[in-house]
């Protein structure tokens, strides 16, 4: 049959090309592989491979920060580092449950190890019987306490060990709790407290005049601010000085000889 226009014999074959190319099997394209692993590759030729279920990239290479952001949200297991602490990766109120359960000292001396620790473990959440136990325990036996003059002391509301000039010597022995807004409040017997804890607990109010243990005379302004006797007024606030003079013996006048 003969061509009658050139049309006819072109048209047909574009048909079956654009057919063939979308029947072809399109080839995947090339993973990235890091030259450590490359290197590992080739050292362990000859070997049988082992399965791994390992990220294609280490997870040591990326920041602290980056593992806690995307933990949560990986399924596979990470292959972190043999013989290192992973604590710092976890969640921060995972961290918490597990502050509950470890004793007072242990979890002083596990903030002090890097600064990351020091910002996420919080010493305060430790059972209550550890942190008493640990301050009488440091009161008494640490030398660096007991040896000075006078000795330090051991807050009851902060669980630290502090100079004897912070803390009050007329401070309330008793306080009024309340549970709830129906029932009456209970009377409660204190410890001994430091002067920032009595501030924040509200047993030390603005006007309070606070004689410490090493006979420093301090003030409380409507700031609550701890004021010096020499302070007479508040830059903050602009209260005065609540302080009253103290009492001085009479001195005895002394007789003028007679004669004169």
């Amino acid at each position: 049959m003969a061509i009658r226009n050139h049309l006819e014999y072109v048209q047909p074959s574009r048909m079956v090309t654009g057919l063939e190319i979308q029947n072809r099997k399109r080839h995947p394209l090339p993973s990235f592989q890091p030259k450590s692993e490359q290197n590992l590759q080739q050292r362990g030729r000859g070997r049988n491979p082992k399965p791994s279920t390992t990220l294609p990239v280490s997870a040591n290479r990326f920041s602290k920060r980056t593992l806690r952001q995307y933990l949560n949200t990986i399924t596979v297991p990470l292959p972190l580092s043999k013989g290192v602490c992973h604590l710092e990766i976890l969640p921060q109120d995972i961290i918490n449950k597990i502050s509950q359960y470890i004793p007072y000292e242990n979890l002083i001396y596990l903030s002090w190890a890097s600064k990351v620790l020091n910002k996420l473990v919080d010493p305060r959440l430790a059972p209550h019987e550890t942190k008493l136990s640990f301050v009488l325990r440091a009161e008494r036996d640490f030398y660096r306490h007991y040896s000075i003059r006078p000795s330090n002391l051991g807050c009851f509301m902060c669980y630290k060990i502090l100079p004897a000039s912070i803390f009050a010597i007329d401070q309330p022995l008793q306080a009024e709790l309340s549970t709830s807004a129906v029932s009456r409040p209970v009377v409660v017997n204190l410890r001994r407290f430091c002067i920032r804890c009595g501030i924040q607990s509200g047993l030390h109010k603005p006007g309070d005049e606070l004689l410490t243990r090493i006979d420093d005379r301090f003030w409380i302004c409507d700031c609550l601010y701890v004021q010096g006797e020499k302070t007479l007024v508040c830059r903050s606030c602009g209260v005065m000085c609540y302080l009253r003079p103290r009492r001085t013996k009479p001195v005895s006048l002394l007789k003028s000889p007679i004669g004169y």
